[in-house]
């Protein structure tokens, strides 16, 4: 008798165990990637309401390391980034570079910015925090910079071309600057034979510089976008120049005017920059009128809401 109870207490004692190993993986299990993306989501809050500028900045770092760290791992920006969150995300066609940037508004005025740049090199990702530098930058057009001496910005449009089996992805980017300064730039983004990001290309022509920078009053519009134009070509055959339409990259001119503190956009000049034998060429006076209909190589912008003018 004794031996059948000590049986039976044994089957029991199994059976239980049983079923609470059952009912425990019932239970969504808190993982380490759950508990990342949760600070991440309280950290974002956090950089943008914090009520000192120096939170809002190491904030806005701790969300980038975060972010670096689950993305490498193969979580989704979508599964960790808020719904609501405004930021930009950009790809390259082969989806093997994505670019994350930010802006952070501060209270003394101005922005901080953060970002990652992803990039997967045989199906292997690595992440790269951008660490904004600006402040300490100086001759910022004239030279080539890491993911670690970065001249923050939120970019908003990315556009690849490819020479001499170089990829350059220009970004079109925009930095709140400080009052009464705005600026939006023309970056350049190569990735050297060792897989890192490098920042500013010597491809403009008959200028050297690394990248552009355009400053402007702040509560002025001025567009910077990529998209199909036309100029006038001069024919040998031909008495009048012949009009031409290309993708190219375009703004309005910036001069400096009385009572202004900055250059301000000229209404209906727009000069652009044209893609030529692995040069960005400078074109002067193009036709302002606007482009007739979207081609199918235009990127597609981020959502709305990124800029203080959205």
């Amino acid at each position: 008798m004794v031996v059948w109870l000590y049986k039976i207490q044994k089957i029991m004692r199994k059976t239980a165990w049983l079923v609470i190993v059952f009912i425990a993986s019932l239970k969504p299990a808190m993982s380490g990637d759950t508990l990342q993306i949760q600070a991440i989501k309280a950290d974002w809050d956090t950089m943008l309401s914090a009520p000192d500028d120096a939170i809002r900045i190491m904030k806005s770092e701790a969300v980038a390391r975060r972010m670096a760290e689950l993305l490498t791992n193969g979580i989704c920006l979508k599964q960790i980034m808020k719904p609501n969150a405004k930021y930009s995300h950009l790809a390259s066609k082969d989806s093997a570079i994505e670019v994350i940037t930010w802006s952070v508004p501060l209270l003394s005025q101005g922005f901080t910015y953060g970002g990652v740049i992803l990039h997967r090199k045989n199906e292997s990702p690595k992440c790269f925090i951008l660490q904004n530098a600006k402040e300490a930058l100086s001759l910022a057009e004239l030279k080539q910079y890491s993911p670690q001496q970065w001249f923050g910005a939120v970019y908003y449009q990315m556009i690849e071309f490819r020479h001499k089996k170089q990829t350059y992805y220009i970004l079109l980017g925009w930095d709140g600057g400080n009052f009464p300064i705005a600026r939006k730039m023309i970056e350049v983004l190569t990735i050297n034979s060792a897989g890192e990001p490098v920042f500013g290309a010597p491809i403009f022509a008959a200028n050297k510089i690394q990248r552009k920078i355009f400053e402007y009053q702040q509560d002025a519009y001025f567009p910077l976008k990529y998209e199909r134009q036309t100029y006038y070509r001069k024919i040998w055959y031909r008495r009048k120049p012949s009009p031409r339409k290309e993708n190219m990259i375009v703004f309005n001119r910036l001069e400096r005017e009385r009572g202004f503190a900055a250059p301000i956009p000229i209404l209906n000049i727009i000069d652009g920059y044209r893609w030529k034998d692995g040069k960005l060429v400078l074109m002067k006076d193009l036709d302002a009128r606007n482009p007739e209909k979207k081609t199918d190589i235009t990127p597609k912008p981020p959502e709305r809401g990124l800029f203080p003018q959205d």
